[in-house]
């Protein structure tokens, strides 16, 4: 019910939610605390989306691919890129969400170097970019100011990537 709330924007429902499972001793899995973590994310609630932090890490699942993504997700959104970075570097197994979740997170907190750098980084990796991996390379090129870096890059959705341009680029 959690995720279900998570799913259909009704945030504060899956915490309230939360607190009565908790209440009633009803153990979280990862599911349920990446689910709360982003509710937490989409409601700037850092304060909380911490507490549930140090829960994962106490539960053992704070290196879970869902879990360290929603992390990356609220520290990012939180402008706690530090904390994003920790989240990621500590990952035992990175996604290419993962890797979008930290690119968008730079991006949006105007650490545009780190987003590229993170971005090549991703490439000599050989994990394949997504549109999403786009959205936030090219807004750091729109920070940066850098239209000439940003041309080349959109250029490569399809020239290097085989992928088709959208809107959203």
């Amino acid at each position: 019910m959690i995720v279900g709330y998570g799913q259909i924007s009704l945030e504060e429902n899956a915490l309230m939610l939360f607190r009565e499972m908790l209440l009633e001793n009803v153990s979280p899995d990862n599911f349920t605390m990446s689910s709360v973590i982003s509710s937490c994310a989409i409601l700037d609630l850092l304060g909380e989306g911490q507490a549930m932090h140090g829960k994962t890490m106490h539960m053992g699942v704070d290196g879970d691919l869902l879990v360290s993504s929603a992390l990356i997700d609220i520290y990012s959104k939180c402008g706690e890129i530090t904390d994003a970075w920790v989240v990621f570097n500590r990952m035992p197994v990175k996604s290419v969400v993962s890797w979008n979740s930290m690119i968008v997170g730079y991006a949006q907190n105007g650490r545009d170097l780190e987003a590229f750098a993170l971005y090549e980084e991703m490439l000599r990796l050989e994990i394949k970019p997504e549109n999403v991996t786009f959205v936030g390379v090219l807004s750091a090129c729109i920070h940066a100011g850098l239209a000439d870096k940003g041309g080349r890059y959109f250029q490569s959705i399809k020239e290097i990537h085989g992928m088709t341009p959208t809107l959203d680029h």
